[in-house]
């Protein structure tokens, strides 16, 4: 946690009056403290989960090997910014699902423990447990929870960013909706952001029952269904089938419609507070002449946003989670704008798993601080040109 992270953590703490959360990165550096010291951490992979009381194993999906062409491997031998995950992005995990016994859920991340050693995969990847809180401590309340339980919970990833929400959190309830005959009990966080809640209640049917957990609670879970996560770290990729189930629950939940006439979008960050393009109205000029619209997603209830993307044609946008968005479109040719020394993985190969026509632009004159910088119009228009003629 950076400074400025602290600090904020701090001051909302406070003003909520949340002294859990206030002693929140105080208790995450004893946890890193006591990983590094090797007392808390099993390193659990998917196929060991058989000897973890597992009473059912369910692979969904097999992991398998991603093939890139020779346009795409020419992206991915840009200076990325994921440079390290680049040989995980070329295998698909492998998508399961078991029941575990007698399970403890930590409401501050998610996570889940078995016999006081940490589940790494219900954490995402190590890293991210790392950064995660799953301790047991007097200042919790513990509680027994008798029954089936399950959760796509992923703190604080998922807490307020839509692509954690949409790419990591949401595709794990394909697994759980796997389940028939049974009622089971979905835990949310409790705070819980109103736009998630929303988009949560269209994936759910008379078997579930939603049921929120505190931050400072740990619970020990008497049957607990574990849906792994399905995409992988940098990377927005996931088979189509769960892009597919995510698409048509949120299509059908908000009763949008097909367009008659497609759309040609630039996802403006001008209403932001980082990675903002400094000649934008540059950029304005040159988008007017191909009829662009210019969107704010600040400025848009989410079934706007729903419906702008599901209409377009052609999507133009400096690198950020509104791209994420694109997963409602069909068919479309997306230009992605890169800040230098920061080009990330996780729309190329989002765009990749849609089968997307995917290009792409590096700027220049960063500002270090807050990360806006300019791009070559020039090199705009010419990908404008290719993608109308293609």
């Amino acid at each position: 946690m950076n400074r400025a992270k602290f600090i904020n953590s701090i001051k909302e703490s406070i003003q909520h009056r949340n002294f859990i959360q206030l002693l929140r990165p105080f208790l995450a550096s004893i946890h890193r403290y006591k990983l590094k010291r090797g007392y808390y951490i099993n390193r659990v992979k998917s196929y060991f989960f058989n000897s973890l009381d597992a009473m059912e194993y369910n692979i969904i999906t097999p992991s398998y090997k991603i093939e890139f062409n020779d346009k795409e491997r020419i992206f991915l031998d840009e200076k990325v910014y994921c440079e390290r995950d680049l040989n995980k992005l070329e295998t698909q995990r492998e998508v399961f699902s078991c029941i575990l016994n007698n399970v403890k859920f930590y409401g501050m991340s998610g996570g889940i423990s078995y016999e006081n050693k940490a589940i790494v995969e219900s954490f995402f990847n190590l890293n991210r447990l790392k950064d995660s809180i799953c301790i047991d401590s007097f200042i919790f309340k513990h509680r027994y929870m008798k029954g089936i339980y399950s959760s796509i919970m992923h703190l604080d990833w998922a807490k307020k960013n839509i692509f954690h929400w949409l790419i990591d959190c949401l595709p794990r309830l394909y697994a759980i909706t796997r389940y028939n005959n049974i009622r089971i009990n979905l835990i949310v966080n409790s705070d819980i952001e109103k736009k998630q809640m929303e988009l949560l209640k269209f994936f759910l049917d008379h078997r579930f029952r939603l049921i929120s957990i505190n931050s400072n609670e740990v619970w020990t879970i008497e049957r607990f269904i574990f849906p792994s996560f399905v995409s992988a770290n940098c990377s927005g990729f996931i088979p189509k089938k769960y892009l597919d189930f995510i698409k048509e629950n949120i299509i059908k939940g908000f009763s949008i419609q097909a367009a008659h006439n497609k759309n040609r979008i630039y996802v403006s960050r001008k209403k932001v507070a980082k990675r903002r393009l400094k000649n934008e109205k540059e950029i304005y000029d040159l988008l007017e002449k191909y009829n662009f619209s210019i969107i704010y997603p600040e400025d848009l209830s989410y079934k706007e946003q729903v419906e702008t993307y599901y209409s377009a044609e052609i999507l133009i946008s400096v690198h950020g989670a509104g791209l994420t968005n694109i997963i409602f479109s069909d068919n479309l040719k997306v230009l992605e704008i890169f800040p230098p020394k920061k080009i990330k993985t996780h729309y190329f190969m989002l765009c990749k798993a849609l089968s997307f026509n995917y290009k792409y632009v590096i700027g220049f004159n960063q500002n270090p601080k807050n990360e806006d910088f300019e791009v070559d119009k020039n090199q705009v228009e010419v990908i404008i040109k290719e993608f109308l003629q293609e």
